[in-house]
């Protein structure tokens, strides 16, 4: 039996199909290749863009608390005329044996409050050296807690006690009430005045200063809001100092807390709250987790030199990789301002460095003469996008890792996005200091 063809009706021939399957395959290749690299390019900048808005967030954080800095503080607490007890003669270089109260040596960091203070090249590791950098800590004093200043009724100097005002409009905003029960009038008083912070006692009549400790607060009933300092911190009575000091029932005395607050780069890891950011599921296999991490902290610590652990902490900027701080502050001699960013410059010590120490001990030298500081901020992405660096010469562009996994022994280079600017400070008292 024969097969009838109709005229123009065909099949393709072998090497047809071959021809068309080859050519569907380069291009099925050519599309994968292609997506590949969009998808690699797109995952790239979006790790890029991450860390953009990391160091633009943290950099935020940081840039009102520098703001804030000195704000119902001491810009210089041992060359603080308005300091009482006071210091000694202005015209001789303050050291620590020279400072008025020596039981502030159990408080160093309450007898070292300044504007601010940095610690140069306080976070070291093996990978920082290796790569060449040697982030600062940045340690700043104000009230970073309110905006108030709290009125009392009285202040007990011998008891260690300081009464306040119940009906005051400042502990009114701070929802405190005489219709509180004692348990929630006390909880009030203690989100104010927490246990162990510095507290400020300033004499509205005189405007002289005094700084104790917080240890505890009390509300027997609402009506008597109280709050207790350390008695190894005495305050200082008239009757007692002939130059200065509380007089009367201290009925004049304005209180406001003090916060220490520490910037530096350090990892959170052993932090259960945090654990899910350090879960370590990155990169190739889960290679982030051998990379070298640190973030950006803000912590408050405490002025006790036997508390070591920060009070409280933030993590304020994830993968930062540096941070640097650069100081401009005024020259009291010349009346101009100069700059300093390294410890070895003379000007850089003169204003952030201890002051009880020379040159910021020094006369016309202190923290009370910084006019502004200029943190650098530097953020990585969290995996790398290259296992070379294509910028050389000067500048944070990449940064290197450690060995990428599959034992090749080659280097993954991460995006660096970094961040620096001027942040004016309060400016300090109307005062004359020397």
């Amino acid at each position: 039996m024969s097969v009838r063809r109709l005229p123009g009706k065909r099949a393709f021939t072998l090497v047809e199909l071959m021809v068309a399957l080859t050519g569907g395959l380069i291009f099925s290749v050519f599309v994968f290749m292609l997506t590949r690299d969009v998808s690699r390019f797109f995952r790239n900048e979006s790790g890029l863009a991450d860390a953009t808005t990391a160091v633009l967030t943290g950099y935020q954080r940081l840039r009102a608390d520098v703001q804030r800095a000195g704000f119902l503080a001491s810009p210089n607490l041992v060359k603080d005329l308005g300091r009482c007890p006071t210091r000694l003669s202005p015209t001789t270089a303050v050291t620590t044996t020279s400072i008025d109260g020596g039981y502030w040596a159990d408080h160093a960091l309450m007898r070292d409050m300044a504007l601010a203070r940095v610690n140069a090249a306080a976070t070291t590791s093996t990978w920082l050296t290796a790569v060449g950098l040697a982030p600062d800590e940045l340690i700043l004093w104000g009230n970073y807690t309110t905006a108030d200043q709290y009125p009392a009724r009285s202040v007990n100097a011998t008891d260690s006690k300081i009464f306040l005002d119940p009906q005051s409009d400042e502990l009114a905003r701070a929802g405190y009430a005489t219709t509180l029960s004692p348990s929630d009038a006390k909880a009030v008083l203690g989100t104010i005045f927490p246990a162990g912070r510095i507290l400020r006692l300033v004499s509205a009549n005189t405007g002289e200063e005094q700084y104790t400790v917080v240890a505890d607060v009390k509300a027997d009933a609402a009506t008597t809001p109280e709050v207790q300092v350390l008695n190894t911190i005495p305050l200082v009575l008239k009757a007692g100092n002939p130059t200065c000091g509380l007089r009367g029932l201290g009925a004049d005395v304005l209180v406001n807390p003090v916060n220490i607050i520490r910037y530096r780069l350090s990892t959170l890891s052993g932090n259960a709250a945090y654990a899910a950011l350090y879960s370590g599921t990155g990169g190739t296999a889960g290679a982030d987790a051998a990379w070298p991490r640190f973030d950006l902290l803000r912590e408050e610590i405490s002025p006790s030199s036997a508390i070591t652990t920060p009070l409280s902490q933030e993590l304020v900027a994830e993968f930062a990789v540096d941070f640097r701080v650069g100081v401009q502050g005024l020259d009291a001699a010349t009346n101009t301002l100069v700059s300093g960013s390294t410890t070895s410059d003379a000007n850089y010590l003169r204003f952030v460095g201890q002051s009880t120490v020379a040159p910021a001990a020094n006369v016309n030298n202190g923290p009370h003469l910084i006019r502004g500081l200029s943190p650098r901020l530097a953020v990585r992405s969290r995996v790398p996008d290259r296992q070379a660096n294509v910028a050389s010469g000067a500048g944070l562009y990449r940064v290197p890792l450690t060995t990428g996994s599959g034992g090749t022994g080659a280097s993954d280079y991460a995006r660096v996005r970094t961040l620096q600017s001027f942040i004016a400070t309060r400016n300090t008292r109307n005062r004359v200091w020397n």
